[in-house]
């Protein structure tokens, strides 16, 4: 990240398995994609805001379950000051506002209980504090889901964003449909979350 150009370059290793793999893989491939299947789901590493000079290779693939196939992925992006970072739609989230807009009136069903993992390295190249960092930390764990995120100061330039959600049943009964929508505003925030940087 350079603040001083107002430059970000982002490299990424995406690894897709099991239904991630079956769903998104032809996507990253730019084959023909399952029409039948919810939009939700085709959503690339690369497609940021204001993303440009995207590029995607396959580093690798297994053609056995989990199916896991590995892209690695760059972009880069211009910044609109120094003093924000924007992570609006970094995450991939298959559970958006758009998808359960609110509380459901019956039982709700997943297509397939999943884990989703981001481990974002921020290299400022300088001295950066971020003065928002314990505001990203959530911890939540239940019947249904675990969801984490935090940010970790590695040094006085280099920042860890991870984010962990896990989740672990096909059905949310309509009784404990008030989970479902904290995991879903919980996801909203963390996808649309400002990083306040101080040189």
């Amino acid at each position: 990240i350079s603040l001083d150009s107002l430059t970000l370059h982002i490299t990424t290793k995406e690894s897709l398995s099991g239904q991630f793999s079956t769903t998104l893989r032809h996507l990253y491939l730019n084959e023909l994609i399952d029409s039948t299947i919810s939009p939700v789901y085709f959503k690339k590493c690369l497609d940021k805001p204001g993303a440009s000079n995207q590029k995607t290779k396959l580093s690798s693939r297994t053609t056995e379950f989990p199916f896991r196939y590995t892209f690695n992925c760059s972009e880069k992006i211009e910044l609109k000051n120094t003093e924000q970072l924007d992570l609006k739609n970094w995450f991939s989230f298959t559970l958006t506002k758009s998808m359960v807009p609110e509380l459901p009136s019956h039982d709700y069903y997943f297509d397939f209980d999943f884990s989703d993992l981001y481990n974002f390295s921020l290299e400022f190249g300088k001295p950066i504090l971020i003065q928002n960092l314990s505001d990203f930390k959530r911890s939540i764990s239940n019947t249904y889901f675990e969801l984490e995120s935090e940010i970790v100061q590695n040094s006085d330039s280099n920042y860890l964003i991870k984010v962990k959600l896990l989740v672990k049943t096909l059905k949310i009964p309509i009784q404990d449909a008030g989970m479902l929508m904290e995991i879903v505003e919980e996801l909203d925030r963390i996808n649309n979350f400002k990083l306040l940087l101080k040189s």
